[in-house]
């Protein structure tokens, strides 16, 4: 996958819900990795509804791993 390369890109607003540095080093590991995915999916693909919708489920999916990595927190 080739990476587009906007004269001007403005990175989407969803993603300021894949900030991370308020985590613990444990969560935040996890989070990064989302972060970096929906970082490099937003500035590749082209806008529209179906990449809105791959960066929403995408941040589900964070808070889910973040969740998990709660338990494991806990241990």
């Amino acid at each position: 996958m080739s990476t587009l390369h906007h004269e001007h890109y403005v990175p989407a607003p969803i993603l300021r819900y894949f900030d991370s540095t308020h985590l613990q080093p444990e969560l935040n590991t996890i989070a990064t990795s989302c972060r970096m995915l929906a970082e490099r999916m937003d500035r590749t693909l082209p806008p529209g509804p179906e990449k809105s919708t791959g960066l929403r489920d995408l941040l589900k999916a964070k808070d889910a791993f973040i969740r998990a990595g709660l338990d494991l927190c806990e241990e």
